[in-house]
């Protein structure tokens, strides 16, 4: 049996939602510069790409730094 079983599992779901979270911004992100016209503004795909990385990398920090204080 897994220690903080329910612990970890809720985090594990946190950070799959954050996980979610970023893929809809990054796919945002895609379709607005799709659907923007002839000449999609290529800061937007890029800006809402970028947020969905970071946001993906302080997601999967977070769920280390908290399996580190919930082993605890």
């Amino acid at each position: 049996m897994i220690r903080n079983f329910n612990d970890h599992a809720s985090n594990e779901r946190t950070f799959l939602a954050w996980v979610r979270t970023a893929t809809t911004i990054v796919g945002f992100g895609l379709a607005a510069g799709r659907l923007g016209g002839a000449v999609p503004p290529l800061w937007t795909e890029a800006t809402l790409f970028a947020a969905g990385v970071l946001l993906v990398l302080v997601a999967f920090l977070r769920m280390v730094w908290l399996r580190r204080r919930i082993e605890r």
